[in-house]
């Protein structure tokens, strides 16, 4: 199955980095502009454009990110999307428009990548996360990966939330979070995060499949992380 993920950072159109509200960002320093509704119905656009596009290039399906303090991500988190118009009041709003809007030119499966928990203050929880899931799963999307935390999480943590999750769990740290959203949904759950031996796995990699290994190496130190913020 071949399927593609449709993001994108703080948008930003011109050179100007915007986002639902203007919260800068502690880690780049950015204070962007505050989207125009507009930018907003660009956006919408855009994301269907892409979704249209990758429908005519054979893909199987897409999957929309809100995860990790993406824009889709910013919108759906109160300690970013601090408007009070329509996407604010429902911070969902702007998936169920993309979605909508896809529809309108697409049939291609839709999945989406959510954030269960943002682990910064005022951010987004999972009470409020497992609602959103509701409506997605009532619009229409065909799954839903559970994931966690924003570039910012690491300001608020000894270290970050998935070394803290990890010391407590040793394995698939975002599956009690996974579970919540599947008590009311019923499209498909997938759980990312430290799955890294054959009991924990649900569908293995390669080399787990050829017998090659039991585990996989990854010590869950997180410093593909600290690299990825850097770079």
């Amino acid at each position: 199955m071949r399927i593609t993920a449709c993001s994108c950072r703080k948008a930003t159109f011109l050179g100007n980095a915007i986002a639902p509200s203007a919260v800068r960002d502690p880690y780049t320093g950015v204070e962007p502009r505050e989207m125009t509704k507009e930018d907003i119905e660009r956006v919408i656009d855009e994301f269907a454009n892409a979704a249209l596009r990758a429908e005519k290039a054979g893909f199987d399906a897409v999957q929309l990110h809100a995860a990790h303090g993406y824009l889709l991500s910013e919108f759906i988190s109160p300690h970013t999307n601090r408007r009070r118009n329509e996407y604010g009041r429902e911070r969902a709003k702007i998936l169920l428009d993309i979605f909508e809007r896809i529809r309108e030119k697409s049939r291609i499966p839709v999945m989406i990548k959510m954030n269960a928990c943002d682990f910064v203050p005022g951010g987004l929880e999972v009470d409020e996360a497992v609602r959103i899931a509701k409506l997605l799963d009532d619009a229409g999307f065909e799954a839903i990966e559970v994931s966690g935390g924003m570039y910012e999480s690491i300001y608020h943590n000894r270290y970050n939330v998935v070394s803290q999750k990890v010391a407590k769990s040793g394995e698939a740290y975002f599956k009690d979070y996974a579970f919540k959203i599947k008590d009311v949904v019923s499209i498909p759950v997938m759980c990312v995060g430290g799955i890294k031996s054959r009991m924990i796995a649900e569908m293995l990699p390669k080399k787990m499949m050829e017998g090659e290994v039991e585990a996989s190496d990854c010590k869950s130190c997180n410093l593909c992380l600290t690299a990825n913020l850097r770079g």
